[in-house]
């Protein structure tokens, strides 16, 4: 029963919709934030890695320079009219996405090989993506360290962390579970369509004669 009842479940063509849908949404919330001392001082969504904006800093890093007593390092700090990187992965794994989410759709079935592969291919993608990304920034905060004597004057005091959010998680768990609910899907009208190795089996030769009784003998006539 409760096997008959899970499969049931996973029938619903609609499961693997919503999980790429949920995913590609989640591409507009923080997937990474920076933080300084404990303090969040900035986030990147999956947006800005598409689009190439900057990451939204909070005003925690301005007060932060205030604190320090360089009023113009503060000022300078909090620009985010630059622009920041487009990541390549980062379109690619938004298009896993909607690639996944068209084909959940398709009529009269979902096209489950290419819903499964977009989903796995999806999770890495974003994995690779955020090793990608965190490396980027660790890297960017070091050259700013060495050459910036704010940075240089205060190394010893800042404590800055990047650090993936429960967004990015949320968003690599859609792509997992789209590609999960296909596989199971796929296999289970893989079992419907073949039918069970106890089936009555047709006579080719004379399909229509499918009576429970023995013919008549040659020459007998059937009782009318």
């Amino acid at each position: 029963m409760a096997t008959t009842d899970s499969n049931n479940f996973y029938r619903n063509p609609r499961l693997t919709t919503i999980a790429f849908g949920a995913g590609i949404l989640l591409f507009f919330l923080p997937f990474l934030e920076i933080k300084c001392n404990g303090s969040s001082v900035a986030q990147l969504s999956g947006k800005d890695m598409v689009f190439g904006s900057a990451p939204k800093v909070s005003n925690d890093l301005e007060n932060l320079g205030k604190g320090f007593g360089d009023r113009e390092y503060a000022n300078t700090s909090t620009k985010t009219d630059t622009k920041g990187k487009v990541y390549v992965v980062a379109i690619i794994a938004l298009a896993l996405g909607l690639l996944g989410l068209v084909a959940s759709l398709q009529k009269p079935r979902p096209n489950y090989t290419a819903t499964t592969i977009a989903g796995i291919a999806g999770a890495v993608t974003l994995i690779i993506l955020i090793i990608q990304v965190k490396g980027d920034i660790n890297n960017e905060m070091k050259t700013q360290a060495g050459s910036d004597a704010f940075s240089n004057q205060f190394a010893g005091m800042l404590k800055v962390s990047v650090g993936i959010t429960v967004w990015f998680i949320l968003c690599l768990l859609s792509y997992i579970a789209a590609a999960f609910f296909s596989y199971k899907q796929k296999d289970l009208v893989a079992a419907a369509d073949v039918p069970p190795a106890n089936a009555p089996q047709l006579n080719i030769q004379n399909p229509g004669d499918q009576s429970d009784f023995p013919a008549a003998p040659t020459g007998d006539k059937d009782l009318g």
